[in-house]
């Protein structure tokens, strides 16, 4: 039932509702427009290794990260990082997202020795803030990742690819693993400037 309110009724709630209005009712969502990449290529990081995942693949954590070479065409060799760096951009800033990092493998796929078939692909998800930059990459370290082919570094929210670039491995020219990564002469000493 509507019910009248007296102008003194009114008068009282006038403050609350002019008060009111300039407190947020609700926290603005998050919404990613889209994800720049900066630079890719061969980097030299510090790695530490926390264990391989259920398929075989290692995890680890990257410090130190410094940008090698610019370059899509990458050396099959052990030790060789790669990937890019990107910017998270949308509203508003500094919120944290969590986006699906995917690497697709050349056909038929890696096939580590705990694997009864090949891996298409490998996906973990990441957290990031919008507004920030961050790295993502793909570390060779075991001679069943030493396949030549496309490689393709994706990065999704939900259902929606906001980045992908694509490297290709080639066979190295030693013809064996190395421990060295290619550019790793060229990068600074640690302490020095980025």
């Amino acid at each position: 039932m509507y019910k009248v309110r007296t102008p003194a009724q009114i008068a009282l709630l006038f403050p609350v509702l002019a008060f009111c209005a300039g407190c947020p009712i609700h926290a603005q969502a998050p919404s990613v427009e889209r994800i720049d990449i900066i630079e890719y290529g061969t980097y030299t990081v510090d790695r530490r290794v926390q264990g391989r995942d259920a398929r075989g693949i290692n995890q680890a954590t990257a410090t130190n990260v410094q940008h090698a070479v610019p370059t899509t065409d990458i050396p099959a060799r052990i030790g060789t990082t790669f990937g890019f760096r990107y910017k998270v951009l949308g509203k508003p800033e500094q919120t944290p997202v969590m986006l699906r990092r995917i690497v697709v493998f050349p056909a038929p796929g890696l096939r580590p020795s705990s694997s009864v078939k090949p891996l298409p692909q490998d996906e973990f998800t990441v957290q990031a803030r919008i507004g920030e930059t961050n790295y993502i990459f793909y570390t060779l370290e075991d001679a069943f990742e030493l396949v030549p082919g496309s490689w393709v570094i994706e990065i999704w929210q939900d259902n929606r690819k906001l980045a992908a670039q694509s490297f290709t491995l080639i066979k190295a020219d030693s013809g064996g693993a190395q421990a060295t990564p290619p550019g790793a002469q060229t990068a600074p000493a640690a302490g020095e400037g980025l």
